[in-house]
């Protein structure tokens, strides 16, 4: 161990770095002291990513605290803070590592510390304020960069971010933050928030960022514009509407922002965006983001007024998400100018036939299809059919009730022989009827199929459903596949996911099935 290369440690050591289990590291600070020293920076530079728990995280504070200089030492037991468990020095200097920061996971681990520390529980509230202000100033001063700020809407943050400056303002912000990388903001802060950062951030690659609608965007928007190379962006918009009109036009400074990123773009998502002011012709602007590969559209408003008259949709799209908002008219017009050959995943929450025929005859290389409402099975057999290179096809069978043992044995001779998986939703109560013996001349002409899912949708009922005929175990159970269904998928090798749909409780009820599960057992 002792002759072990440095670069080979810390090959062993980054590996061993996992947000959701640090302490995989633990075991690397015993083993002597070279592999501590070269493990201690990879520990603490996740240290506020760390999932805090109730009872050993806050520590972290106390060892933060041994770091902060004296006169914040002094400011701190000025106000009323015991430091006993904090002596003014450390073995690392464990700031220099820290490289990201979570807002929500700091202020656990300060109430947390305070709850172990502050005996009389006097002032709790403003010595939290007192303790977050402190740690931001260490952190800027001495960490060497902070690379990731993740700033979510949570109650644990409520009467803090208000009244303690922004990151920006303190000593060392401006070297700290030149290099961040990737900025998540859920907060609704207002302009001179986004104002205080563009002139020192812009470099930032992942912006994902909440706001409401009706305030200026004017700084935010600039901080996007001035980024060098942004490579994904999400915005989540909180509408504030009188009737159907929604208060402030964001979208069209957004938007050029966004155009400002396009030769690095490539990644967008936008969710409950309003495209009510903005011009015919703004969304048919993403042509010109030539590297955009993925674009997800979530319960977006007022798309059918765009236009979009390209016939080569956006040329690199890869990936395409679309969710539609039940109220709005769907932008069927719009959605099929998007598919082109080059598109290898969709996902959308409703269908026309007409996007159906435009994914057919467009995109005959696509290789995910996930769709959410209820597919007509010439339909399928068409997909089936033209779209030989799926490896993943989810779908909601129409209505159950019949026998489905002819769509089966159809399907079986027009599978593509790249599915690895397959997941069929429908109706628990009315699901599809087929034999063992088609499914199993079904399963027999997939040549690559791993895992076949089956996701049962609980019925909707209406109220007086609820009270004349209520959900129960006895006319909840699956069935769907039969003990001969089972035998011939588990003798197929192809794992099996079926669920219900719908939960009880393991104490009243302990003998409901609520999933079955069968392991693959064969590499196809």
């Amino acid at each position: 161990m002792k002759n072990f290369p440095s670069e080979v440690i810390q090959r062993i050591v980054s590996n061993l770095q996992d947000v959701k289990n640090p302490h995989h590291l633990f075991s690397t600070l015993m083993i002597n002291r070279e592999w501590c020293k070269l493990s201690v920076p990879y520990l603490w530079e996740l240290t506020l990513d760390y999932t805090p728990d109730k009872y050993n995280s806050y520590k972290c504070i106390i060892t933060y605290l041994s770091n902060v200089e004296e006169s914040s030492r002094n400011f701190l037991r000025n106000h009323g803070m015991d430091l006993l468990s904090s002596p003014p020095w450390s073995t690392f200097s464990y700031p220099t590592y820290l490289n990201s920061i979570n807002y929500h996971h700091l202020a656990i681990l300060v109430q947390s510390y305070l709850s172990k520390t502050n005996d009389n529980n006097d002032h709790i509230s403003a010595k939290e304020k007192l303790l977050f202000q402190e740690l931001f100033k260490l952190f800027m001063k001495k960490s060497k960069y902070i690379k990731r700020i993740i700033i979510p809407d949570t109650i644990n943050l409520d009467g803090i971010m208000e009244d303690i400056p922004f990151i920006t303002r303190y000593n060392g912000a401006s070297k700290c933050l030149r290099g961040l990388k990737e900025f998540y903001c859920y907060w609704n802060f207002n302009g001179s928030f986004y104002k205080s950062i563009f002139n020192i951030c812009k470099n930032i690659q992942i912006i994902k960022i909440h706001i409401d609608a009706y305030y200026d965007v004017e700084y935010l928007s600039k901080l996007i514009s001035l980024q060098t190379n942004l490579k994904q962006f999400l915005i989540e918009v909180q509408e504030i509407t009188v009737g159907n009109i929604v208060t402030n036009d964001y979208c069209t400074p957004i938007f050029n922002s966004i155009l400002d990123q396009k030769n690095s773009i490539q990644k967008l998502e936008l969710i409950n965006f309003s495209f009510q002011f903005a011009d015919k012709e703004t969304f048919e602007k993403l042509i010109n983001c030539k590297y955009l590969r993925f674009l997800s559209i979530y319960k977006c408003k007022f798309l059918e007024t765009q236009t979009f008259s390209s016939l080569k949709g956006i040329p690199s799209l890869e990936e395409f998400y679309y969710c539609h908002k039940d109220d709005d008219y769907f932008p069927e017009h719009l959605i099929i100018r998007l598919f082109h050959s080059n598109l290898r995943k969709i996902k959308l929450s409703y269908h026309t036939m007409n996007i159906i025929r435009a994914i057919i005859l467009n995109c005959p290389n696509l290789e995910i299809l996930k769709l959410s409402t209820c597919l007509h099975r010439e339909s399928i057999l068409d997909i089936f059919t033209y779209c030989n290179q799926l490896k993943e096809f989810s779908f909601k069978g129409d209505h159950g009730g019949y026998n489905e043992n002819d769509l089966l044995i159809r399907l079986s001779k027009y599978v593509p022989l790249t599915l690895e998986i397959l997941e069929i939703q429908m109706c628990l109560q009315h699901p599809w009827i087929f034999s063992a013996d088609s499914l199993k001349i079904f399963l027999k002409a997939t040549k690559n199929l791993k895992l076949l899912r089956i996701i049962h949708k609980e019925p909707q009922q209406t109220l007086d459903q609820q009270f004349s005929n209520p959900l129960t175990p006895e006319n909840s159970t699956m069935k769907t596949l039969s003990q001969d269904h089972l035998n011939v998928i588990e003798e197929s090798g192809i794992g099996l996911y079926m669920t219900s749909g719908i939960k009880f409780s393991k104490k009243l009820y302990p003998n409901y099935i609520h999933t079955i599960k069968i392991p693959g057992k064969i590499q196809r």
